[in-house]
């Protein structure tokens, strides 16, 4: 998901999902154990990996580009929009 922010200062801001952290959503499958006996025999499953927000960006200086997560992003922008920062979740 590539959604360009509006560029504050010098800065790019631009949200990616792959900036948070890692898991597998096993909604899809309907039985999550023969999934898992069928995954480790090979056979390929619905599972999706997902990233939860994690806080972090990760930032290109040679770019100037800051590579943020959508729902830190939201959190971001509006820290920017008030004027003071936000901490905690």
């Amino acid at each position: 998901m590539h959604n360009p922010l509006p560029e504050y200062g010098a800065l790019q801001i631009i949200e990616t999902d792959m900036v948070g952290d890692p898991w597998e959503d096993w909604s899809g499958v309907r039985s999550p154990g023969r999934a898992r006996r069928r995954l480790k025999r090979g056979f390929k499953q619905n599972i999706v990996v997902r990233y939860k927000a994690n806080g972090k960006a990760i930032q290109d200086t040679a770019r100037g580009t800051i590579y943020i997560h959508p729902h830190d992003a939201i959190r971001l922008r509006s820290a920017i929009h008030s004027g003071r920062p936000q901490h905690g979740r």
